[in-house]
C-alpha cells in the first residue's frame, strides 16, 4: 500500500508536466492552423483579384483586337481633285459640250464638292450645268443648275460679268468610267468659257 502511494507521488509531477505542455503544443497547433487558414484565405482573395484582373485585360485585348479588324476592313480613302474648261464657241449653241474625266479601275470615285465659273457670259444668255456619271451600269447626269450672268461687277466695261456655280453634292462613279462636265447654253453670242473644279476622294475597291 505504501509503494503504491509513493508510486502514485512520483508519477503525477511528471504527468503534470507532460500535460501541460501538450496543451502547449495543441494551442501552438491550433494557432498554426488558424494562421496557416488565414494565409490560405488571404492567397485565395489574392488570386481571384487577379484573375479579375486577368479578365478585365483579356476583355481589353478582346476590344483592341476588334477596334484593329474593324481599322483594317475600314476602306482607304484617298483625295483627289482634278479641273477643267470648255469653250463654247461664237455663233454655235455649243449644246452637249463635255469634259472627260477617266476614274481609275481599281478605285471609285467619290465626288464631294463641285464649282463653275463662266467667263464672257452674254447677259441675256445662261447655262446649264451638270455632272454625268456611270454606277452599276447605268448613266445618270446631276444638274448643278442654271447660271447667268449675276455674279460680280464687269471689270472691263467692254466684257460682260462673270457666272459662278458651286455646291456640296455626293456623286459616285463606278471603275473604269467616265466622269463628263457637261455645259450648255442657251444663244449663239460671244465665245464662252467654262472652268470648273471638282473635289472628292477615290474608294479602294476589292
Amino acid at each position: 500500500m505504501l509503494e503504491k502511494k509513493s508510486l502514485n507521488k512520483g508519477v503525477i509531477p511528471i504527468i503534470v508536466p507532460i500535460g501541460i505542455i501538450c496543451i502547449i503544443l495543441l494551442a501552438g497547433l491550433i494557432g498554426t492552423a488558424v494562421n496557416y487558414t488565414s494565409v490560405v484565405s488571404g492567397k485565395d482573395s489574392t488570386i481571384a483579384a487577379k484573375n479579375s484582373q486577368i479578365d478585365s485585360l483579356d476583355s481589353q485585348i478582346e476590344n483592341l483586337q476588334e477596334q484593329v479588324s474593324e481599322l483594317s476592313s475600314t476602306p482607304v480613302l484617298q483625295p483627289v481633285q482634278f479641273s477643267g474648261s470648255i469653250q463654247l464657241a461664237s455663233g454655235t449653241l455649243a449644246n452637249g459640250m463635255t469634259y472627260f474625266y477617266m476614274v481609275p479601275n481599281e478605285s471609285r470615285l467619290v465626288i464631294e464638292f463641285a464649282s463653275v465659273r463662266g467667263n464672257n457670259l452674254d447677259p441675256s444668255d445662261s447655262i446649264d450645268l451638270s455632272i454625268a456619271t456611270w454606277v452599276n451600269g447605268v448613266r445618270v447626269e446631276h444638274y448643278l443648275g442654271v447660271a447667268a450672268p449675276q455674279g460680280r461687277a464687269k471689270i472691263d466695261t467692254y466684257s460682260q460679268p462673270d457666272i459662278f456655280v458651286s455646291q456640296v453634292v455626293r456623286i459616285y462613279a463606278d471603275p473604269g468610267t467616265h466622269v463628263s462636265v457637261e455645259a450648255n447654253r442657251l444663244t449663239r453670242i460671244n465665245t464662252t468659257l467654262v472652268v470648273f473644279s471638282v473635289s472628292g476622294y477615290f474608294l479602294e475597291v476589292n
